[in-house]
């Protein structure tokens, strides 16, 4: 990752990791406080979660078994300033919402949220994803062109007979537009 500066017109050499140099996804975020955050996801299937002006503490989670399709930042309402949503798709259409959150200084905080399971199609992940201004309710945009409305719900650590950062694959409370 590099980052050009505007007024000396150079490149700077921001991070570098060998795991992202085949195939790579980039998505950032701004926070209310002006911190930038960062997500990288690769072909193996890992994230890597950073602030871009400390990249040395980044966060790596190994998420699926297979390549990373899609990334996406959105700040449910309500959320903390310090927190934002990253919602990351892999393999067999399955999607997880993991939370974010900014620690003085520069550490990262991530969570896994819930786990959705993307309808059926041949290309089989997120291109947009949002907030409804209640919070009660996620809108989803995938490859094939519809809709998905996932209820937030319960986080996962706090239901019944789930193990934490799990989800039920098999339901995913979503309703197709």
């Amino acid at each position: 990752v590099y980052s050009y500066d505007l007024t000396s017109k150079a490149w700077t050499l921001i991070l570098e990791d060998a795991a992202y140099q085949s195939y790579s996804l980039l998505e950032v975020s701004e926070l209310v406080g002006g911190d930038i955050l960062c997500a990288m996801g690769n072909i193996s299937g890992q994230v890597k979660i950073f602030l871009l002006r400390n990249p040395a503490q980044a966060k790596d989670l190994n998420l699926y078994e297979g390549k990373v399709h899609s990334l996406s930042w959105s700040s449910c309402p309500g959320q903390d300033l310090h927190t934002c949503s990253l919602f990351a798709s892999g393999p067999a259409g399955v999607l997880l919402w993991l939370e974010v959150f900014c620690q003085a200084p520069d550490a990262l905080t991530v969570v896994v949220k819930r786990c959705f399971l993307l309808p059926p199609c041949k290309q089989r992940w997120h291109t947009c994803i949002i907030f409804l201004p209640q919070g009660d309710f996620l809108l989803c945009g995938d490859r094939r062109g519809s809709l998905m409305l996932f209820a937030c719900g319960t986080p996962l650590d706090s239901e019944p007979g789930k193990a934490p950062g799990r989800g039920d694959l098999g339901n995913s409370d979503a309703v197709t537009v």
